[in-house]
């Protein structure tokens, strides 16, 4: 039965996703062995944002994408880059076994069916290189919500945070989120990305760092390795 929440063209045409946040450049530079051979895949590659960035350390040959949108995967193609179109059954990707270095998966898990994830990610494992790593990121549920009040409060578009992602079907903390990738991957981290007031708070940031208060990040980090 068709999903009339994750109608994915008519949010391509409302979303346009080419940012790339500041902590998600860090986190790949520290977690990404640049070089002019690497293959990565971008899972949910959106307009191409996260791949542009890409090229700016690797041949655009060497990137690819995939994505649920016939209209974002034709922008995509557009700015000269790798890109199939994935029906929202997630079948089996048209790339050989241990092809990739590294496949990105940023802030896309939470808008899979968990009835579909685990062929996903099994998908996924295939692909990667011995080795290979997957970076992935995605809201930490339930306290997202707050975070969403909050930016209410620095003048963003309140009707956006006062109701919920409606294409948002698979909502994840940091205890889900785990037991979920340690069943596919050989070696899984993960970490927060920013709590509320942690420049502010001197406090904060210790515990923050300390990893004694990863229940309040915004979102979650998942670092794993094949």
């Amino acid at each position: 039965m068709k999903n009339k929440k994750q109608d994915f063209e008519k949010y391509a045409i409302t979303h346009e996703m080419m940012l790339v946040p500041d902590f998600l450049k860090r986190l790949l530079n520290n977690s990404i062995n640049f070089n002019k051979k690497i293959k990565i895949l971008d899972y949910g590659c959106g307009d191409g944002g996260l791949l542009e960035y890409f090229s700016k350390y690797t041949p655009k040959k060497n990137l690819y994408g995939v994505e649920v949108s016939r209209i974002r995967v034709n922008k995509v193609k557009k700015k000269g880059f790798n890109c199939e179109y994935i029906d929202k059954n997630y079948v089996r990707l048209r790339y050989p076994s241990d092809n990739f270095d590294v496949v990105t998966m940023i802030e896309v898990i939470e808008h899979i069916p968990k009835r579909n994830i685990g062929n996903i990610l099994k998908e996924i494992n295939r692909v990667l290189k011995p080795g290979g790593k997957i970076i992935c990121t995605t809201p930490n549920y339930s306290i997202k919500r707050v975070y969403d009040l909050f930016m209410i409060f620095k003048g963003k578009n309140i009707a956006k945070v006062i109701r919920d992602d409606p294409t948002h079907v698979s909502k994840y903390n940091f205890n889900k989120l785990y037991k979920l990738l340690r069943k596919y991957f050989k070696e899984v981290k993960l970490y927060p990305n920013y709590i509320l007031m942690e420049n502010k708070f001197k406090f904060i940031k210790k515990l923050r760092e300390k990893r004694k208060i990863d229940y309040f990040s915004h979102k979650i980090v998942g670092l794993c390795k094949k």
